[in-house]
C-alpha cells in the first residue's frame, strides 16, 4: 500500500514538472526533491539558482493539488507519525511489544539526494542532534538499550549519513564488508545457474538456450565482488528483473534489460559531475584504463560529508554505488558490460 502511495504521488508531481517545463528549462523529479517537514511546516530549499522559483511553485502547487483532493504526501505521513510518537511514548511501548524488530529499508535515500544532487544545507539539518532524524535513531537506541526494541537493521546505499548521525545511534555494526555476509548482497554462480535451467525446463524453452543465455546474463548481470577475496555474485535486483521478462518471453533470448534502480544511480552519478568537475575527471579515468586505484584502509574507514567530496574516496563511493566492484587489494573496476555502457553512455564518453 505504502509503495502504491508513492508511486501515485510520484505521477503527480512528474505531471506538475512537466507542464512547467520548457524547452530551455526543463524540471525534473529530481529536481523537485529538495523539500522536508519541521515543526514550522514545510520547508523549501532548492540551490539551483536557474530553476528555484519555478521549483517552489511546483511543491506549492503538489501540496495545494493534495489538499484539493483530501490526500496526503509520503513524507507528511512520517512527519505526523514522528509527532505522534514522540508525544506519546506509550505508543512507542506498545508498539514495541508487538514489533520487537525494526527493519528500515533505504534509510539514506532522500539524504543521499540532498548530499549528492545537491550538496544541500538541508543535509546538515537533518543530521544535527535536534533534527528529526537524529531523534529518531536516539529513541531506537534506547528501546534496544532498554530492551523493548530487540534489534534494528538497516538497509542503504552509502553509509554516510549512518557515520553521520553516530551522537544520536552510535551502536551501528556495518556489515557489508563481513566476510560471514558477503553472499547475502547478491545471487551465487551456482544459484542463478539452478534457476536458469529451471526457468527453461519450466517454460519449454528447452536446456539448448542454456549456454546461449549464460553467456548473456553472465557478462551483463555478473561481477560484483564486495572483499578483495570475495566471491563474484549477481546484483540480484536486476537479475530477479531479468528473469520476470525472461519468464514473459520465453520464446527467445532476451537482449540486455536495464532495471530502473541502476538507470537512478546513474543519473545520481551524472547530477555530481555537474557540480563536482574532479568527479568528471575520475569518471574519465575509468572509462580510459577500466579501473581505479584505492586504498584499502579506506574502505574500512567512516565516510562523513567532509570525505564523499574528496577525491581519495570517489572510489569507495562508486563502489558503494555499485559502479564499480572490487577487482584486487588495489583496484576496483565495472563490474559489467551494462553497468560500463549505461555510464558512458550517460556522461557521453567517447573512448
Amino acid at each position: 500500500m505504502i509503495l502504491l502511495i508513492r508511486m501515485i504521488l510520484r505521477i503527480n508531481l512528474v505531471s506538475l514538472c512537466a507542464s512547467y517545463s520548457t524547452p530551455k528549462k526543463k524540471i525534473t523529479y529530481w529536481d523537485c526533491l529538495c523539500y522536508c517537514f519541521t515543526s514550522e511546516g514545510l520547508k523549501i530549499n532548492c540551490t539551483k539558482p536557474t530553476i528555484k522559483e519555478t521549483v517552489e511553485l511546483i511543491i506549492r502547487d503538489y501540496y495545494q493539488n493534495l489538499k484539493e483532493k483530501h490526500e496526503i504526501d509520503y513524507e507528511l505521513i512520517l512527519y505526523y507519525s514522528y509527532c505522534l510518537l514522540k508525544e506519546n511514548k506509550s505508543i512507542c511501548k506498545t508498539l514495541s511489544n508487538i514489533f520487537p524488530y525494526i527493519l528500515i529499508d533505504e534509510y539514506d535515500h532522500f539524504t543521499n539526494q540532498l548530499l549528492t544532487t545537491y550538496n544541500d544545507p538541508l543535509y546538515e539539518e537533518v543530521t544535527t542532534n535536534a533534527s528529526f532524524l537524529c531523534t529518531f535513531f536516539k529513541v531506537i537506541k534506547a528501546g534496544i538499550g532498554e530492551g523493548s526494541i530487540r534489534t534494528c537493521f538497516c538497509t542503504g546505499v552509502l553509509p554516510v549519513t549512518m557515520d553521520d548521525l553516530t551522537n544520536g545511534y552510535n551502536i551501528t555494526e556495518i556489515l557489508t564488508l563481513e566476510p560471514d555476509f558477503l553472499n547475502m548482497l547478491g545471487f551465487t554462480y551456482k544459484e542463478i545457474e539452478g534457476y536458469l535451467r529451471y526457468i527453461l525446463d519450466k517454460y519449454a524453452v528447452g536446456q539448448g538456450h542454456f549456454d546461449e543465455t549464460w553467456q548473456l546474463i553472465v557478462s551483463n548481470y555478473a561481477g560484483y565482488r564486495f572483499h578483495p577475496n570475495g566471491e563474484s555474485l549477481f546484483n540480484a535486483t536486476v537479475f530477479t528483473y531479468f528473469f520476470k521478462n525472461f519468464v514473459v518471453d520465453s520464446s527467445t533470448v532476451l537482449d540486455v534489460l536495464i532495471e530502473e534502480n541502476i538507470q537512478t544511480d546513474i543519473n545520481w552519478i551524472r547530477q555530481l559531475t555537474l557540480s563536482l568537475s574532479n568527479v568528471k575527471a575520475t569518471l574519465d579515468t575509468l572509462a580510459i584504463n577500466g579501473e581505479l586505484f584505492y586504498g584499502l584502509t579506506d574502505l574500512y574507514k567512516k565516510i562523513d560529508k567532509q570525505s564523499i567530496f574528496t577525491i581519495r574516496f570517489y572510489p569507495i563511493i562508486l563502489f558503494y554505488w555499485g559502479v564499480v566492484t572490487l577487482k584486487n587489494k588495489y583496484s576496483a573496476t565495472f563490474p559489467n558490460e551494462i553497468i560500463r555502457n549505461e555510464l558512458l553512455q550517460s556522461l557521453k564518453i567517447q573512448i
